[in-house]
């Protein structure tokens, strides 16, 4: 089973600078750097940002690539982020 992602916005969230999902990349192997970071030279598509507002929790599969861009709006972003895993975890043996 899978881990779950919970984002919780607390204030200054809205569509354009909430958390960002790329779900066509699921299921696909994409390159990443040693720290888990995407490796170099890859493009990422549009992602989908879901229309969250403060006060709204977002739960979703951790196997969805997701991440955050940096805050340029007039606003400052407030989230918390934790994870649920019902499981051991696994980790690449590289």
């Amino acid at each position: 089973m899978t881990s779950l992602s919970v984002w919780l916005a607390i204030a200054g969230v809205d569509r354009d600078n909430s958390l960002c999902l790329y779900p066509d990349l699921f299921g696909k192997t994409v390159p990443f750097n040693g720290a888990q970071f995407l490796g170099s030279g890859f493009c990422l598509p549009k992602p989908m940002r879901p229309d969250t507002h403060d006060g709204h929790l977002f739960v979703f599969s951790t196997d969805i690539l997701h991440g955050s861009q940096v805050n340029v709006s007039e606003k400052t972003r407030i989230a918390l982020t934790t994870r649920i895993d019902p499981g051991t975890p696994t980790f690449s043996k590289d």
